[in-house]
C-alpha cells in the first residue's frame, strides 16, 4: 500500500492496482487494501504493508529485502550447480 492505494510490484517497480485481486489461495484484496482470507477473516492493509502471493501481510521493506536475499542465494546455488556440471569426470574412480 502506498498513499492509500494498492500497489502491484513488478520487479523493482510498483504500479497502482486498478482492480480487486483474488490470490490462488482464495484471499481477496480490494484496491482500498481490504483483505478477506479464504476462511473469512478480514484485515485492512496500511501504507507500507504488502501481501505475499501466499496471503501473508507484512512490512514491504522487510518482505522485499528477504525476497531479494533468497533470490541471490538461489542464483549463487544455481551457479555452483552449473560449475559442478562443467567439471570433467574423474576416469580413475571405480
Amino acid at each position: 500500500m502506498k498513499e492509500g492505494k494498492l500497489m502491484r510490484c513488478l520487479g523493482t517497480s510498483a504500479v497502482p492496482q486498478t482492480t480487486d485481486v483474488t490470490l490462488k489461495n482464495g484471499t481477496m484484496i480490494t484496491t482500498a487494501g481490504a483483505v478477506t482470507m479464504k476462511d473469512g477473516t478480514t484485515a485492512t492493509m496500511t501504507d507500507g504493508q504488502c501481501i505475499s502471493l501466499g496471503g501473508k501481510i507484512g512490512d514491504c521493506e522487510k518482505m522485499h529485502s528477504m525476497a531479494k536475499a533468497k533470490s541471490k542465494m538461489k542464483a549463487k546455488d544455481d551457479k555452483m550447480k552449473m560449475k559442478d556440471k562443467e567439471k570433467p569426470a574423474d576416469d580413475n574412480k571405480m
